[in-house]
């Protein structure tokens, strides 16, 4: 299993799709992507409903999807 990588210490690579955990106690954890150094989250199910998110603690890469029969 990926382990959580702190964002202080590293992020990923720009526009790469990735889960993230921040500091709220409600839907602590999403999907963001980090691009030119800033990082935005997912706030619907619109493709382009991304907004810049301050509050980053740690993410991890997405896992690979399941085997469909």
């Amino acid at each position: 299993m990926t382990e959580w990588i702190p964002a202080s210490e590293r992020v990923p690579k720009d526009k790469e799709i990735v889960i993230i955990a921040r500091d709220y106690h409600i839907v602590p954890v999403c999907c963001g992507y980090v691009r030119e150094g800033r990082w935005y989250v997912a706030n619907n199910v619109s493709e382009d409903a991304w907004t810049r998110e301050n509050n980053v603690t740690h993410w991890m890469p997405m896992p690979e999807p399941p085997m469909l029969t």
